[in-house]
């Protein structure tokens, strides 16, 4: 008997799903997986190649950059609010292979809008001390930079969609 237990305890542990939840996921894989990458504080606004993305100053003296994520073929919202049941997302600003601005594996709550989802108006902080422009470590300097905007969503059903954006920055 003391094997079956070391043996059923190895296992990884099961997740319950409820039939809400289950339907929710047979929906969203029915419906083609699509992410698109845009900016903006209040509403989505499409981000394309080549786009000049405005760094921002905040009220506390940091940067930030204005992103939003839009989304069809996912579970964005569920009848259970549980962070466990939220769309993982890593969304981020990357230049010459750095992390300037975002977060990783975050769970975040998508809108349902116009038939599709969205996260609106997240607050990528830049972390200027990790980009040199040249003199030193020094503050801001982002004008003109080329970067690439990465996103990456996993929803509770394990569907992952992915989208990247070439941008200019702007000060």
């Amino acid at each position: 008997m003391p094997r079956l237990l070391a043996a059923l305890l190895a296992l990884p542990p099961l997740v319950a799903c409820d039939t809400d939840s289950e339907a929710q996921c047979r929906e969203a894989a029915a419906e083609a997986g699509i992410l698109e990458i845009g900016t903006g504080e209040f509403t989505f606004t499409p981000v394309a190649d080549g786009d000049r993305l405005a760094v921002n100053w905040g009220p506390q003296g940091g940067q930030h950059i204005w992103g939003s994520l839009r989304a069809t073929g996912i579970v964005g919202e569920t009848l259970n609010l549980d962070a466990d049941m939220q769309p993982v997302v890593t969304f981020q600003i990357v230049a010459d292979d750095e992390t300037l601005a975002g977060y990783s594996a975050t769970p975040r709550f998508f809108s349902r809008r116009d038939g599709s989802f969205e996260l609106v108006g997240e607050t990528l902080f830049v972390l200027y001390y990790s980009y040199d422009t040249g003199g030193g470590g020094g503050f801001g300097g982002f004008d003109g930079v080329e970067a690439r905007m990465v996103a990456r969503v996993e929803d509770a059903c394990g569907r992952v969609l992915t989208a990247e954006r070439t941008v200019t920055l702007a000060d």
